[in-house]
């Protein structure tokens, strides 16, 4: 995804060349409607696939502590290494992620069903993050509002700050230590100017 910065990737382990089966990721809700997720899959050493940045996916490989993912709108279809797989599904706080192992021998579908535990939208609250990058690697692409738009849906938030230094957590509690709309204005442009 667009969203965040992480340390160089992890040395990966070398994997033989390997026939590969197309598989088609299916992300559902509990009412076996398609839905967009945020998606982690690794063959049997343990390597993401797809294992390097992919606009298409809008992939995040980046290793580290926040590991390397993908997006799904609904359904994707990427080349898998033959044998067994794990893959995980998530859509923020309010959704059960799954996990599952499968064994892939040929071209297939896996089908993810998501179950939403709480509403918190139909209580009146918004999800949100202030701290989504529009460009970081090493994906080496910067995310349009098109892009931003899927990976908000994917992580079910209602709001997604991406203004870039404006929008990191030590230039946005400005607005909360001043006294005044135009003393925040003015202690931002000086953290701009810092930064």
């Amino acid at each position: 995804g667009c969203a965040g910065h992480a340390p160089e990737p992890a040395p990966r382990r070398a994997l033989p060349t390997v026939p590969t089966a197309r598989v088609t990721l299916q992300i559902l809700d509990h009412q076996a409607q398609p839905i967009a997720a945020r998606v982690t899959l690794t063959d049997v050493l343990g390597n993401a696939v797809p294992g390097a940045p992919d606009t298409s996916l809008q992939s995040h490989y980046g290793g580290g502590w926040m590991g390397e993912y993908f997006y799904v709108n609904g359904s994707a279809s990427l080349d898998v290494p033959l044998g067994q797989v794990t893959f995980a599904a998530g859509r923020g706080f309010e959704w059960v992620s799954q996990t599952s192992q499968a064994e892939i021998r040929n071209d297939t579908t896996l089908t993810i069903v998501l179950a939403r535990f709480v509403d918190l939208r139909a209580e009146g609250w918004l999800s949100g993050d202030v701290h989504v990058h529009t460009a970081h690697p090493p994906m080496q692409m910067d995310c349009t509002a098109r892009h931003l738009q899927g990976i908000a849906t994917a992580e079910d938030l209602g709001i997604a700050w991406a203004l870039g230094a404006a929008g990191l957590p030590h230039i946005l509690m400005r607005f909360y230590t001043v006294p005044s709309a135009k003393e925040a204005r003015k202690s931002i442009v000086i953290a701009l100017f810092i930064n």
